[in-house]
């Protein structure tokens, strides 16, 4: 089986990766927490990748900036019960990383 690493396993990315390559790959998950707040077995291991506080301060500014949109965008693609409605969904979540600055 092959083998791969996910960095940041917790969050919405690492959490759908995980998913979607579980059944071909062994998988290794690092991330900031404690423990492993998702589904399934994994080997997971605690790793803080930034060297002081301030730039973790900066990374974490960074992550919310980004997960942000693509959270609002799970939901309403989710909620959405037309393809009209989920490229309505698409279009906000295209205009609002427009405006993130």
């Amino acid at each position: 089986m092959k083998k791969m690493v996910i960095t940041g396993i917790n969050g919405f990315i690492g959490r759908n990766a995980r998913e979607y390559f579980a059944d071909e790959y062994e998988i290794t998950g690092i991330d900031l927490a404690e423990h492993y707040g998702g589904e399934g077995e994994i080997c997971y291991y605690q790793c803080n990748m930034a060297r002081e506080a301030a730039e973790l301060a900066a990374l974490n500014e960074i992550r919310e900036r980004v997960r942000l949109p693509f959270a609002r965008l799970s939901e309403t693609l989710r909620s959405a019960q037309t393809a009209r409605g989920k490229v309505l969904s698409l279009y906000g979540f295209l205009e609002e990383l427009c405006h993130c600055g």
